[in-house]
């Protein structure tokens, strides 16, 4: 997950790189901006959060990063509850952390 995240920041080269950003491009589905199999969101700061989630079989993780900023988070639990949030306020240090 750690050289796919770098992959996706630019931090290092591959065949795959034009493909890569044409991921990124901002897509609209209804009222939310999507990428090609990420979803986008705005840091309190107005800066953008490209990321995903996902669970099964009692895991759940998150990926998320802001290109501007070359930083991204991985986060990977062995529980079902959703941890997006601490990945989120790992990327912005305003973001709400909920109570699990």
């Amino acid at each position: 997950m750690a050289v796919f995240l770098a992959a996706n920041l630019g931090l290092v080269e591959t065949p795959l790189d034009a493909a890569i950003r044409m991921t990124h491009r901002i897509y609209v589905y209804g009222a939310m901006p999507v990428g090609l199999g990420w979803h986008m969101r705005d840091t309190h700061g107005g800066k953008r959060i490209i990321e995903h989630h996902g669970a099964t079989g009692g895991t759940w993780s998150y990926v998320g990063f802001i290109p501007e900023d070359k930083i991204g988070v991985v986060v990977l639990t062995n529980t079902y509850a959703d941890s997006d949030d601490l990945g989120l306020h790992i990327l912005d240090p305003q973001w709400p952390l909920a109570d699990h």
